[in-house]
């Protein structure tokens, strides 16, 4: 009975510890998923203000192009 009463803890921290250690490894993945997609969008709207400021300045006067600027850098704020 005590052998049997010790194999059953032993198996009940082993599980315990083994969703311990998949819910920080889940905590973990979700982190990084954040980080990577924040990253990501933040290179999206990079290129695309670039690539919309190389074009626009031939199609647009300065007054036009500072509006332009002062909405993206707002827009960027909001994310």
């Amino acid at each position: 009975m005590r052998a049997e009463a010790i194999r059953l803890e032993s198996e009940k921290r082993t599980v315990e510890e083994m969703a311990r250690i998949k819910q920080g490894a889940a905590s973990d993945l979700n982190a990084e998923a954040s980080r990577v997609n924040a990253q990501l969008r933040r290179e999206a709207a990079k290129l695309a203000i670039q690539k919309a400021l190389s074009t626009l300045p031939s199609r647009l006067d300065e007054d036009a192009q500072a509006k332009l600027i002062k909405q993206s850098i707002k827009n960027l704020g909001k994310n």
